[in-house]
């Protein structure tokens, strides 16, 4: 069964909100970046020590990379796709990029039986081997295989969440005050989408970056803030891939009391590569347990036009 599955489980520190109009949308984002040995995130690891301290810190999983600088495919590889930023960016807490020459650790070949070059393991943060392919692949095909591990690990730990405590549900629903709106309205009348963070990294690298009001785009009468003129042309080409869904609205209040209420960051989910946003834990909750009923009678605005009359309920 699909499992919705929390954003907040990506590591974040957020500083308040502003609305002000001649302000940064968000003052400042602190994705948590401490630094472990010789890992730097966003980058391979040539120490299988190190990864295996951080994967057992931030509970994230080991992709291990063996190659060796005699072969033709690997250094293909290397130069064609390990070495890209694209792929290097998906490395960090939630999966530990390690780089490992074959001739230089043969006890790692023993133990993970490799046999042939480039070869790739899946190793738990409790040890356990996962998925394994072999040989060399495309840059696109690699980056969806970073994207396929992330989001299994995501589901894991969503898992973990879905099974906490009542207790702790309680606690944090009595935090939810200082919870941030994942659509504000600023004093100048205008709707800002997903508090201001970046929808393409978010939706791509799983990770929460501040937007830049350089680069901002209106799309069906709500501003999204991005990071580059690579993130607006992507994000404009297919706008419904990195928008939350009913722009951060609460799908299960517009189904019990047909109201559109915005959602928090702090109760963001996953569900099938889409975000969304709820109003409490115990919306997030109703959710996750039957995903399928609240998206077949949401009412999701079809046109431009229904979508703005939606948010318009909101301001």
């Amino acid at each position: 069964m699909s499992v919705a599955v929390p954003l907040m489980s990506i590591p974040l520190l957020v500083t308040a909100v502003t609305t002000e109009a001649d302000h940064s949308v968000v003052d400042e984002v602190l994705v948590t970046t401490e630094e472990i040995s010789s890992l730097q995130p966003g980058d391979w690891t040539d120490s299988f020590v190190d990864a295996q301290r951080a994967a057992a810190e931030h509970n994230a999983p080991m992709l291990l990379h063996f190659d060796a600088s005699w072969c033709g495919a690997c250094r293909r590889m290397e130069a064609q796709v390990l070495s890209k930023p694209e792929v290097k960016v998906m490395f960090g807490e939630r999966l530990i990029g390690v780089r490992i020459d074959a001739d230089r650790n043969r006890e790692l070949i023993d133990r993970y039986r490799v046999a042939t070059l480039p070869t790739e393991v899946v190793v738990a943060p409790d040890g356990k081997e996962g998925s394994r392919f072999v040989g060399a692949v495309s840059l696109q095909a690699y980056l969806a295989r970073l994207r396929q591990i992330a989001s299994q690990t995501a589901v894991v730990k969503a898992d973990d969440d879905v099974k906490s405590s009542e207790t702790d549900d309680k606690a944090a629903d009595s935090a939810s005050d200082r919870t941030r709106s994942c659509l504000i309205v600023r004093r100048d009348g205008k709707m800002v989408g997903l508090g201001g963070f970046s929808p393409v990294a978010l939706s791509e690298q799983k990770k929460w970056q501040r937007g830049n009001e350089e680069f901002v785009v209106e799309y069906q009468g709500v501003e999204y803030f991005l990071q580059s003129n690579d993130e607006v042309t992507r994000f404009q080409a297919t706008p419904d891939k990195y928008i939350p869904h009913l722009h951060g609205c609460d799908p299960v209040e517009l189904h019990f009391r047909k109201q559109a209420r915005t959602g928090a960051i702090e109760f963001g989910s996953f569900y099938k590569g889409e975000m969304f946003f709820f109003a409490s834990l115990e919306n997030r909750s109703k959710f996750q347990n039957n995903p399928a009923w609240y998206l077949g009678s949401d009412q999701q605005p079809e046109t431009d036009g229904e979508a703005v009359e939606l948010l318009d309920m909101i301001r």
